[in-house]
């Protein structure tokens, strides 16, 4: 009868009381009243049956996968995690004995773990009738309470820098009864100071400023803000802008546009960045490079435009275009001509006029990009890219001039290249400070 609502009508025009002749022909009017009611109100549907089923199915993927992990994992747990670490202790003896688990008596593996609304799914019925534990479901939940250990910090792992415990950083307690000595080679006089006197003196330092902002507001001095007087009461609020600021400074207005090509061929003849892009056989190749061919390929792939799209808008062939784009643009000759422009930009007298402090002050930050094809560092991120994938180019700007870059995945913690950028800067611009965001900070950045 569902299929009545379906499938393509033979005429166009056909009415609801033909379709509903054709449902009663099938079920009778009561009958199916009856059945409707049924379903909306007494029949019910375990999800959670269904999905322990489906992962029956997936036995063998999932053994395959994640008993090599938990066999070469050490993990640490706290008193709150105990049985659920009985248990992975349990399975990692049975596995690195090289016993299948179908050996092992379901009796002598630790259920205290398996929660009490689970317990209905991970155990069913042997030929005799009595209750007998599902070992495959009970691995897999096993698993999935690993996780979820790792996620809330029940679990612990030492070689893992997103999982590993607060105490691992600490100093442990044998070092610190040598406290007092620890805190004076610091050379930090605050840690020797007496918190009472800390205290005091933020206190003081608070009370100043509260003082100094009520008094530049009192007499006109902050000009964001606007007093009002109603009645005795003399109250404050912030100024709003009236109207929007152009989004150009003037000074741009001033400025004829230039197609991007024309920009190439200018940059091009003052630092010949252009024969940076080598062929990729070295020698005994019969194709030479041509500026303008490889030209248009960076800006089809600058721009995200394609090398397709770009045969079809110009006068150069796909054909031509994909055969200089494989043999010329590697990310080796990108790095090499990206260094030639921020060679010649360095050699400008007004890159001194962007230092901050008197010094090249550089910083890096990563970009989200959405890749139309699933690459090997393409990785879903719900937040940046929806349901589908992305990568993040990692970037090293100094004096507004991207000197170094690096794709990663969108899974990867930046601060993790944040140190390859800044080592394999092959520019003469070398950075005298670097700054990043919190996810570009870590123990070995610091060290």
């Amino acid at each position: 009868m569902l299929k009545l609502f379906t499938s393509t009508p033979s005429e166009p025009a056909i009415s609801f009381q033909t379709v509903q002749n054709q449902a009663f022909a099938i079920l009778e009017r009561d009958r199916l009243a009856r059945v409707a009611d049924y379903m909306t109100t007494q029949a019910s549907f375990d999800e959670t049956a269904l999905q322990w089923e489906q992962i029956d199915t997936m036995a063998m993927r999932f053994k395959r996968h994640l008993r090599p992990i938990l066999l070469a994992i050490d993990f640490s747990t706290t008193q709150t995690a105990a049985p659920l670490f009985q248990a992975l202790v349990t399975l990692k003896t049975t596995f690195q004995n090289t016993r299948p688990l179908s050996q092992v008596d379901p009796e002598t593996l630790p259920s205290q773990c398996i929660p009490v609304r689970m317990k209905r799914y991970l155990y069913g019925l042997n030929e005799q009738g009595a209750k007998r534990l599902i070992l495959d479901r009970y691995e897999y939940l096993v698993y999935r309470l690993i996780r979820n250990g790792l996620e809330s910090g029940d679990l612990y792992c030492r070689d893992s820098v997103r999982f590993r415990s607060f105490e691992d950083d600490l100093i442990d307690d044998h070092h610190w009864q040598a406290k007092a000595t620890l805190v004076t080679n610091t050379g930090l006089s605050i840690l020797q100071q007496p918190i009472a006197e800390h205290l005091a003196s933020l206190e003081r330092q608070l009370e100043e400023r509260i003082v100094a902002v009520n008094q530049r507001i009192a007499d006109g001095t902050n000009r964001h803000l606007q007093m009002k007087r109603q009645g005795a009461r003399l109250r404050w609020t912030l100024q709003y802008p009236r109207g929007s600021a152009g989004v150009n400074h003037p000074v741009f207005d001033t400025l004829h546009q230039v197609d991007i090509s024309s920009i190439l061929t200018f940059v091009n003849q003052d630092c010949q960045f252009l024969s940076a892009f080598d062929h990729l056989l070295g020698r005994y190749h019969k194709q030479a490079a041509d500026d303008q061919v490889i030209s248009a390929c960076l800006v089809a792939w600058g721009t995200n435009m394609g090398l397709g799209r770009m045969g079809d808008i110009s006068d150069i062939r796909f054909g031509t275009l994909s055969t200089m784009s494989e043999n010329f643009i590697r990310p080796e000759t990108l790095k090499a001509a990206n260094d030639r422009v921020s060679n010649a930009i360095a050699a400008l007298p007004i890159l001194r006029s962007y230092d901050l402090g008197k010094v090249v002050h550089s910083s890096s930050d990563g970009q989200k990009f959405e890749t139309g094809l699933p690459t090997v560092n393409a990785r879903h991120s719900p937040k940046y890219f929806g349901l589908k994938k992305g990568v993040v180019a990692y970037t090293l700007v100094a004096n507004h001039i991207p000197v170094n870059a690096r794709i990663i995945g969108a899974h990867e913690h930046e601060s993790h290249f944040v140190f390859d950028l800044l080592f394999n800067n092959t520019t003469d611009i070398q950075p005298t400070r670097h700054s990043t965001d919190t996810h570009g900070t870590n123990e070995v950045n610091f060290a």
